[in-house]
Parts: structure tokens; C-alpha cells; sequence
């Protein structure tokens, strides 16, 4: 961004010496009129479209493996081994107990009753945290760092960059030089700023960095730096009890089969083509100024003439210092002039426009100082704003989340419906398939005792009648038996569903309630403090307008009495203008400029105006003379010796001129 400014900056000021010259100004219409065909400018982007599923699931489920790294799981690790007595530092239980088992470590007696073996059985306890569950973590992490880190570059990579193209060829004649021009330019920018700034997802884009930065920041925790150091696991993963049951690692689990069975990269792009054809004038108008300036480098350099440019820029420069500070003492002088004319001494005049000054500064800082107090009162009143709409954000995704309790409790009760059919289906089958194998057993008991022992067919048929009829009637009482457990469990089942709904109800109704009274306790008091916000800024605003009218009106005196003071310092000047023209010195101002002569007829129109009031103060005094005849003589003798004056003046005046000539 700051090369864009750099090089706006250096346009902007080449152009303000070759904007409006006659000459550039020529050369460069007939460049931009000649071969608009062939000007052709062609942008081409990629814009990124990004599927917010995938960023909403790792957000929500590295919540969730955040708490599981903090339940800090290991398990803990005995090591145990014989080592000379005298190395043992302490003895457990174990320690006796293989020393029972082992007597061989007790090779020669020792006075007294004390029994001192020359080795003896030691345990080592380590704490020991490459669990499987905690070496699940790490890989779902590290698949999670790699998941997130190829999308986001190509994000990046795809929406960053820009291409751009652009194709020109002129052919100009003019009076004294032709020039023939072609260009073809190529420019493709990687994460280039502008765009990265002003890009349409940079806040998805924005989330997906935190994502990345919190996998990394979870990867660098204590435990996972211990973690790491054991074998990487490997698909497919056992759910073991833990990943099943607790609800943090089960949550890690849904995400790590959400990561690795995700379709697609995510995101889906489309290329847009920009064209400018044929330029606009002011495109065209810029595009002329490179022509001419290539022009010039070539012919500078070709020539080889840059030390006489420079001397020749050098003595131009010297020039119009010279006459800027010729320009600066005219104005010294002329301030010089009217400081004497209004009898004010320079330091009066320099406290008066410090002090002036002085005042305007305050004026400007009050004024700043009123802006400033507006912009944060217009600050507070959006975050407000922003509060309300996260609170409505809030009690939407709260409704949600109650109404997907809901519609997963009613799926567990149907649930629960089905295996309880298929249940009681399974039974009944399985009942029934014993009573035909029983009913088939029989059958074949009797065919072959009647084939073995026909003679015994009748007792034994009387046997075999007294067995089936004892049979049947176990096998009903069996049934019957458990008909009433599965009744008494589907009662039991559908008791249990029915205290799950009501209970579930119950939660539900009390947390939308209390959901509900929060809600609108912060709407209510939000829009309190918004209320009281607005008072706030309108009795502000009141006050800053009446400072706002009153600064009008005194910068509408001080304009008043600087309106004075110009009118007397131009009254000054023409009084000044009078009096060398009276006397036959030449005027020291140029008064044939536009703002010279702008300036003499405002002298004009105030001279004017004062002789208008003068002579009507005048012809007052003229009637209350008139009246007065000692007065009358007095004046009409001044006036004689006036006019004797004058021509005396005249006759100098002409003898000067005789002689002169």
C-alpha cells in the first residue's frame, strides 16, 4: 500500500507540471485520439467462494478437544527391577512380597533377629501420558494443522492475485516528430495488499487464520509436546470407552470423521474478466503522459545530454528563488509602508496577529475537540447497536439449538420404539423356532422307537403323551412367564420414555424461560441505555450547536472588523495613490493584472463612498458657514492662498519640464 501512494504521489506531481502546458497538452490529445483500437486493458481475478461448513465444525469442535487436553489424562507406569541392597532408596510393599516369594536374595546370616538380603526388589512409579487417547488428540490435531493449512494458502494464493494486462500501439504524426509506440504488459502480483484488504471473504478468510493459529497454539500445549514424542497412530482408530463416553473425546471423534470424510476443497472459485476497451479519456489522457515521458528518456539518453538539462534545471531553479525572495521583500516592504501609514509600531502589530492567532488555534482545538466528542458518541451508539443485534444473534441460535434437542430426542425415541420391535420380532421368532425343534425332536424320538421297539409302542406312546403334555405345559408357563417380563419391561420402557419426555419438556420450557427473561432484561436494559445514549447525544448536540452559532457569530465580527480593516487600509492606499499622482510620481503598484485592477476599483467604490458622506457633511457645514461671514472671509481667503499655490506649483512644474527638455 505504501508503494501505491508513493508512486499516486509522484503522478500527481508530474502532472501538475505537464497538466495543463500548451504544448504537452497537444502532444498528448493527438497520442490518446490516434489508434484506440488497438488500447486495451484486461484484469483477471479469482474470487474464492468458501463453504462455511467445514470452518463452523472445526470452530465448534476444537472446543471441545481444548477441554479434553485439560482433563490432562495418563496413567501410571511401574518399572521394577533387583538391585543391590545398597543402591535401594525405598522399600514398598511389593518389595517384601518378592522378597518373600524369592529367598534366594538372603545369602549369608546376620547377628539378631533382623533378616538383611544383599539384593532386594525395587518399583519405579512413572506418570505416563501417552495414552490412547491423548496420542488421538495429537494426530486428530496434526491432521486438523494440515486439513486447514492447504486450504487456507490456496485461498490465499487464488484471491490474492492479481493479473493484469494491457496492450498499446500508436503511430503519431505531428508538425516536427513522428513517434511509433507499441507496448504488451504482463503484471501478475502475488498477496498483493490491496487486494488482501479489500477482499469480499476476508472475514471468513480472517477466521480461518484463528482456526490455524488455535490448532498450532493446542499442538505447542505441554501435554501434546509430551505426546509427540510416542508413535504416531494410525486409521483405523479404536473407540475405546473413553472416546465413546466422554462427551469431549466423543465430540473429537465426530470432528475427526467430519475432517477425514469431507467432500471437496471446501471452497469453489469462479474467474472474473474485467476489460477496458477502448480507455476513457482520462485513462487515455495518463496513458499519452508514458508515451512522452519514454520519448524523452530515449531522446535524454540517446543524446546524452543530461548534464546540460541539469545545468540548465539548476539555473532555472536559482531564477525562481530569486525572484520568490525578490517577491518576499516587496511584501516586507509593503507591510514595512502600511505600518507606517496606520502609525502602529511592527511589535503591535505582530502581538495583534499572534494574539489573533492565538485565538483562531483555540477556536480550531474547541472545534476539534466538539468533532471528536461527536465521532465517540457516534461510536458508543453503533457498539450498542452491535450488542443488540448480538443479542438477537444470540436468542436465534439459542431457539435453534432447543429446537435440534427436540428433533434429536424425538429420533431417540423412535429409536427406542424400533429396537423394542425388533426385540419383541426376535423373540417371538426364537420362541417359535423352539417349538418347532422341540415338535420336530419328538417326531423323530417316536418314529424311531416305533421302528426299534414296536412292541413297546403303546407304553411308550402313553410315556411319550405324558412328556409332551408336561412339556407343553412348562413351555406355557415358560411363555406365560415371559410375556410378563417383556410386558413388565415394555412398561418399564415406555415409564423410563415418558419421565425422558417430560423431563426434556421440563428443561426445555425452563430454559427458553430463562433464556427469554434474560433476553429481554438485556433488551430492556439496552435499549434504556440506548435511550439515555440519545438523550445524551441530542443534549450534546444542542450544546454543540449553540457553541457552534456562537463561534459563527464572533468569527462573523472578527470578519467584520477584518472587513473594516481592509476597507481603511484600502482608503489608506488610495489616499497614498493620490497624493504620488498629485506630487507626479509614478504609482509603485501594478494595477493591470486582473487583481490589480480588482483591487483599484474597490479603492474606487470605497472612495466614493466616503466622498459621498464627506459631502454630505460638508454641505452641512457649508449652510452653518454660510451663516457665519467672519467664516465665509476665512475660507474664501484660505482658499485663495490655495489656489495661488497650485499655481506656483503648476509654474515650477513647467519650468522643470522646460528645462528638462
Amino acid at each position: 500500500m505504501k508503494q501505491l501512494n508513493v508512486f499516486y504521489r509522484a503522478l500527481l506531481d508530474y502532472r501538475r507540471h505537464t497538466l495543463k502546458d500548451r504544448i504537452c497538452v497537444t502532444q498528448r490529445n493527438a497520442i490518446a485520439r490516434e489508434d484506440t483500437e488497438s488500447d486495451r486493458i484486461v484484469l483477471t481475478r479469482k474470487i474464492c467462494i468458501i463453504n462455511e461448513d467445514w470452518v463452523n465444525a472445526i470452530e465448534e469442535g476444537l472446543n471441545f478437544i481444548d477441554k479434553a487436553i485439560k482433563e490432562d489424562r495418563q496413567f501410571i507406569r511401574s518399572n521394577g527391577e533387583v538391585v543391590p541392597i545398597e543402591k535401594v532408596k525405598h522399600v514398598s510393599k511389593d518389595s517384601v512380597e518378592h522378597l518373600a516369594k524369592h529367598s534366594n536374595l538372603i545369602t549369608r546370616k546376620t547377628e539378631g533377629e533382623d533378616l538383611i538380603p544383599d539384593q532386594l526388589y525395587t518399583v519405579e512409579k512413572l506418570n505416563d501420558y501417552a495414552v490412547y487417547e491423548n496420542r488421538f488428540l495429537y494426530m486428530l490435531l496434526c491432521y486438523l494443522r494440515d486439513f486447514i493449512t492447504l486450504r487456507y494458502n490456496n485461498i490465499l494464493e487464488l484471491s490474492n492475485t492479481y493479473h493484469g494486462t494491457m496492450t498499446m500501439k500508436k503511430t503519431v504524426k505531428m508538425a516536427r516528430q513522428q513517434i511509433d509506440y507499441s507496448v504488451e504488459l504482463t503484471d501478475l502480483r502475488r498477496d498483493d495488499p490491496y487486494l488482501r484488504e479489500h477482499n469480499d471473504a476476508k472475514a471468513l478468510i480472517d477466521r480461518i487464520n484463528l482456526l490455524l493459529k488455535a490448532v498450532l497454539a493446542l499442538l505447542s500445549t505441554p501435554l501434546m509436546q509430551v505426546v509427540s514424542k510416542a508413535p504416531m497412530l494410525k486409521p483405523p482408530i479404536t473407540k475405546t470407552n473413553v472416546l465413546k463416553m466422554n462427551n469431549n473425546f466423543k465430540q473429537a471423534m465426530a470432528l475427526y470423521s467430519f475432517v477425514t470424510s469431507y467432500p471437496g476443497d471446501g471452497y469453489t472459485v469462479e474467474t472474473q474478466v474485467k476489460e477496458l476497451h477502448p480507455f476513457r479519456d482520462d485513462v487515455a489522457d495518463e496513458m499519452a503522459e508514458t508515451v512522452l515521458l519514454s520519448s524523452f528518456l530515449v531522446y535524454e539518453h540517446s543524446l546524452g545530454i543530461e548534464g546540460f538539462l541539469k545545468n540548465a534545471y539548476d539555473k532555472e531553479e536559482q531564477i525562481r528563488k530569486e525572484e520568490e525572495y525578490q517577491k518576499f521583500v516587496e511584501r516586507l516592504e509593503a507591510i514595512r509602508q502600511k505600518l507606517q501609514e496606520s502609525e502602529v509600531s511592527p511589535e503591535e502589530y505582530i502581538l495583534m496577529l499572534e494574539s489573533n492567532i492565538r485565538q483562531l488555534e483555540k477556536r480550531s482545538e474547541n472545534l476539534l475537540r466538539t468533532r471528536q466528542e461527536l465521532e465517540e458518541t457516534q461510536a458508543r451508539l453503533e457498539e450498542a447497536n452491535e450488542q443488540i443485534r448480538a443479542l438477537n444473534r444470540t436468542l436465534e441460535e439459542a431457539y435453534r439449538h432447543l429446537e435440534e434437542e427436540k428433533k434429536r430426542a424425538e429420533e431417540e425415541l423412535a429409536a427406542l420404539k424400533d429396537a423394542y420391535e425388533a426385540s419383541m420380532e426376535e423373540m417371538r421368532e426364537t420362541h417359535a423356532e423352539e417349538i418347532r425343534a422341540l415338535g420336530d425332536a419328538h417326531t423323530e424320538e417316536i418314529r424311531v422307537l416305533n421302528e426299534t421297539h414296536a412292541e413297546e409302542i403303546r407304553e411308550l406312546n402313553e410315556t411319550h403323551a405324558e412328556e409332551i403334555g408336561t412339556l407343553n405345559l412348562q413351555h406355557e408357563e415358560a411363555m406365560a412367564s415371559q410375556r410378563e417380563a417383556h410386558e413388565q419391561e415394555l412398561v418399564e420402557i415406555r415409564r423410563e420414555h415418558d419421565e425422558t419426555v417430560r423431563s426434556l419438556e421440563e428443561k426445555q420450557v425452563a430454559e427458553i424461560a430463562r433464556i427469554t427473561s434474560e433476553a429481554e432484561s438485556a433488551r430492556t436494559q439496552l435499549l434504556s441505555e440506548y435511550a439515555s445514549y440519545r438523550e445524551e447525544v441530542a443534549l450534546r448536540r444542542q450544546e454543540l450547536q449553540q457553541k457552534i452559532d456562537e463561534e459563527k457569530l464572533r468569527n462573523e465580527e472578527l470578519m467584520g472588523q477584518y472587513r473594516a480593516m481592509e476597507d481603511r487600509n484600502a482608503l489608506l492606499r488610495a489616499k497614498c495613490e493620490a497624493l504620488r499622482k498629485e506630487n507626479g510620481k509614478p504609482s509603485e503598484e501594478d494595477y493591470s493584472t486582473r487583481e490589480g485592477f480588482s483591487e483599484l476599483e474597490h479603492m474606487y467604490e470605497l472612495f466614493t463612498a466616503l466622498y459621498k458622506e464627506e459631502w454630505k457633511s460638508t454641505k452641512t457645514r457649508i449652510r452653518k458657514d454660510l451663516l457665519k461671514p467672519e467664516k465665509m472671509a476665512k475660507k474664501a481667503e484660505l482658499e485663495m492662498q490655495k489656489a495661488e499655490r497650485k499655481q506656483r506649483q503648476k509654474a515650477v512644474e513647467k519650468e522643470k519640464n522646460h528645462e528638462g527638455k
